[in-house]
C-alpha cells in the first residue's frame, strides 16, 4: 500500500519548514530523477543519438525543465522549448544558470504566429527519428485547472500526435488536480511524481494520459517527506492480496460459509455471481428463485444448490445481478433487516429501488455496494445527494459528472451512509467507507477485458465469498476487487474475456 494526497505542494512546504530542505535541493533531486529515467530509457531500449526535446513552463515545474537541460547540456542532442516566460523566482535563477553554460532556448510563448522558431521547433518532430526523440513534460505540474490557451491546445496537439516516448514531470501538462483532463493534455508514456503520488492520476479519465507512474524523492526519502501530513487515498498493490487459503486441515463446508444468491429476470447473472462465490473458497451456494420452471430452460452449473426459500443457515447474500427493475424487492430489503447478523452485497439494478436507502439508514453495517458509474449516479439521486455539499438541491448525475467528481461524491454519499463499503467500479476501482474517519482506496491493477458483461457479477460473488469467510466488509471489498483485477491481467487477449475464464483465472491466483 501507498500513501496518494490530492495536493502534494502542502508536503513540499512542510519539508522544507521541517527538514530545512530548500527548494533547489528539491528542484535539483526532481531533475535528478527525471535524468536517471532518460537515461534508463536509452540505455534499457539502445536509443542510438537520442535527441531530447524540453518542454518548459513559467513556474516551478518549468524550472524543474531548465535544471534538467543544464544537467544535460552537452551530454545528449538536447533541445529546450519556453512556452512562457519564466515567472518565479527560481524558475528565472534556473534559466539564468542554464544560458551561462551556453544553453540554447527555442520560444515559442505565441505558437500560433508563424515565427521562424516554431519552424525550427516543427523541424525536430521528423518523422523519422520519432524512435531516438524523447520529450519532457515541464510546463504546468501540480496546480492546473481550466483549460489550455489556444496555442497551449494546438502546440499539444502537434505534440500528442508525435508517437515518440514521453515523459511528464510531477503530472502531465492539462491534469487537474482533481483528475478532470483537458483537451490535448500532454500523453505520457511514463509520469515521474516528486515526492508523493497524487489523487489526480487516479480518475478514470487520466488513465488514458499518465502512463506508467513512479514516484521519486526529493532529497529525503519517501517515508520521511510524507510523515508529517495524513494521505487523502491509499493506492492497492499486489502484495496486498490475501487469498482464502485454508488453514486448518480439520474443517468441513460448514466452515466456510453459505452464500445465497437472490435471481429475478436474468438468472444467468446471479448464477455468475454463485459460481463466483464457490469457486473463491465459499463452502455452500444457493441460487433463490421464486419460481423453478424460470430455470427450466437454463443451464444451472451442477455446483450450485437451488431453492425457493433463502436456507437457515445463509451468512451472506447478493442480491441484485439480474434481478429485474421491476419486481417485489422490499421483501427482499425487510428479510435483511430483520437478519442483521446476514452480511450482503448490492449490485446492479438492487440501486434502482428507492426501498435502498431506507435499508442503508437503518442497518449500514455488514453491506457492500459495488455500482458502476451509472448506478452510482442513480443511488446518488435516490439518496438526494446534490453535486455540491453546500447545495441542498439534488441533481441527476451523469456517468460524466461520476467520472469528474467521484472522489468527492465518494466521501459525501459515504458520510450520508457510515458503516457503508462502497466499491465504485471503473478504470482505477475505488474502495471507501466512512467509520470515525473517510477511508478511501485505490486499485489500479486492472485491465481493459474487465469491460464486458458479467465481470461485475463475478466481483459480488468474490466479496460475498469473503463476507462468508469471515473476512470484515472492507477486508472483502479490498481483497476480492485485487483478485478481480489480478485475474483480468491473465487473459492473453483483452478482448475475449468471459466471466467463466475470468472466474479460472481467478481459482488459479498463488499470491
Amino acid at each position: 500500500m501507498k500513501n496518494i494526497y490530492s495536493d502534494s505542494r502542502i508536503l513540499d512546504a512542510e519539508a522544507r519548514k521541517s527538514f530545512f530542505l530548500t527548494e533547489e535541493i528539491m528542484m535539483e533531486n526532481a531533475a535528478s530523477a527525471l535524468q536517471k529515467h532518460i537515461e534508463f530509457y536509452i540505455n534499457n531500449f539502445s536509443i542510438q543519438n537520442p535527441k531530447i526535446l524540453i518542454l518548459c513552463g513559467s513556474g516551478n515545474n518549468g524550472a524543474d525543465g531548465f535544471t534538467l537541460s543544464r544537467r544535460i547540456l552537452n551530454k545528449f542532442q538536447t533541445f529546450t522549448i519556453e512556452l512562457s516566460t519564466p515567472k518565479t523566482e527560481i524558475a528565472i535563477l534556473q534559466k539564468k544558470r542554464f544560458i551561462s553554460l551556453g544553453g540554447k532556448i527555442i520560444s515559442l510563448h505565441k505558437f500560433s504566429e508563424n515565427s521562424d522558431e516554431k519552424k525550427e521547433f516543427l523541424n525536430l518532430l521528423d518523422k523519422n527519428q520519432i524512435k531516438n526523440t524523447i520529450i519532457i513534460d515541464c510546463v504546468f505540474g501540480s496546480g492546473f485547472h481550466g483549460f489550455f490557451s489556444t496555442d497551449l491546445n494546438q502546440f499539444f496537439s502537434i505534440i500528442n500526435d508525435f508517437k515518440c516516448y514521453k515523459i511528464a514531470c510531477d503530472i502531465p501538462s492539462g491534469l487537474s488536480n482533481s483528475g478532470i483532463v483537458s483537451e490535448n493534455a500532454f500523453n505520457a508514456n511514463l509520469t515521474v511524481s516528486m515526492g508523493a503520488l497524487k489523487l489526480a492520476f487516479y480518475s478514470d479519465s487520466a488513465k488514458n494520459i499518465t502512463g506508467k507512474i513512479v514516484n521519486e524523492n526529493l532529497g529525503i526519502s519517501e517515508e520521511n517527506f510524507q510523515k508529517t501530513t495524513p494521505p487523502q487515498a491509499i493506492l492497492l498493490e499486489k502484495t496486498d492480496l490475501k487469498l482464502p487459503f485454508r488453514k486448518n486441515k480439520s474443517v468441513h463446508k460448514g466452515n466456510f460459509g453459505h452464500c445465497t444468491i437472490i435471481s429475478g429476470e436474468k438468472v444467468g447473472a446471479a448464477a455468475i455471481s454463485g459460481s463466483s462465490a464457490l469457486n473463491f473458497g465459499c463452502g455452500l451456494v444457493t441460487l433463490l428463485t421464486e419460481n423453478e420452471k424460470s430455470l427450466e430452460n437454463f443451464k444451472i452449473p451442477l455446483s450450485l444448490m437451488i431453492s425457493q426459500k433463502i436456507p437457515k443457515n445463509t451468512t451472506s447474500i447478493v442480491f441484485g445481478p439480474g434481478f429485474g427493475r421491476n419486481k417485489n424487492a422490499q421483501k427482499y430489503f425487510d428479510y435483511l433487516i430483520s437478519h442483521p447478523e446476514i452480511n450482503c452485497v448490492l449490485d446492479a439494478d438492487a440501486f434502482y429501488y428507492e426501498e435502498i436507502i431506507k435499508f442503508l439508514k437503518i442497518r449500514p453495517k455488514g453491506i457492500i455496494l459495488t455500482p458502476h458509474p451509472k448506478e452510482f449516479a442513480e443511488l446518488l439521486k435516490l439518496a438526494k445527494i446534490s453535486k455540491s455539499q453546500e447545495n441542498s438541491k439534488t441533481s441527476d448525475f451523469k456517468v460524466q459528472d461520476i467520472l469528474d467528481l467521484k472522489f468527492e461524491l465518494i466521501e459525501f454519499f459515504l458520510r450520508e451512509f457510515p458503516e457503508v463499503v462502497l466499491i465504485l467500479k471503473g478504470a482505477n476501482p475505488i474502495i471507501a467507507t466512512f467509520s470515525k474517519d473517510f477511508k478511501m482506496f485505490i486499485n489500479p491493477l486492472g485491465s481493459p477485458s474487465l469491460a464486458k458483461a458479467g465481470s461485475g457479477d463475478v466481483l459480488s460473488g468474490l466479496c460475498a465469498s469473503l463476507l462468508c469467510q469471515k473476512y470484515s466488509p472492507l477486508e472483502s471489498a479490498i481483497n476480492s476487487s485485487i483478485a478481480h483485477a489480478l485475474a483480468s491481467n491473465n487473459i492473453k487477449n483483452d478482448y475475449s474475456l468471459t466471466p467463466e475464464k475470468l472466474i479460472n483465472e481467478i481459482s488459479e491466483l498463488t499470491i
